[in-house]
């Protein structure tokens, strides 16, 4: 597992003001049953969604598709935050392909 992971108050105040195109959030979802993957990656600024069809939570394929569906997009990709599963920890592949600055979200309590 890839590690080296930067967190909320580490990032560039830019990507929380929502002013500035080429930040994005990304996340999955999980199907009923744990049956069905899906990726998503919103653009904060514009609201463009991605959403792309895994296998699986794996890593490795989570990072493929990303990389690969990213690189169609016509918006730049400045930078990502993902939460801290564990199917992001390819985070330092998805990062120097695209060349963008990978972030995770503070974690919280459930209640917060």
């Amino acid at each position: 597992m890839e590690s080296n992971r930067s967190g909320g108050p580490d990032q560039p105040a830019v990507v929380e003001q929502n002013t500035e195109i080429g930040h994005w959030e990304g996340d999955t979802i999980i199907g009923a049953n744990h049956e069905g993957v899906l990726l998503t990656l919103v653009e904060r600024v514009t609201k463009y969604t991605i959403v792309s069809k895994l296998k699986s939570k794996n890593a490795d394929e989570l990072a493929k598709m990303l990389i690969y569906r990213a690189n169609k997009c016509d918006l730049p990709v400045k930078t990502i935050t993902f939460d801290n599963g564990i199917e992001f920890s390819k985070h330092q592949k998805i990062g120097a392909e695209l060349k963008a600055d990978i972030y995770f979200a503070r974690p919280y309590p459930s209640w917060e």
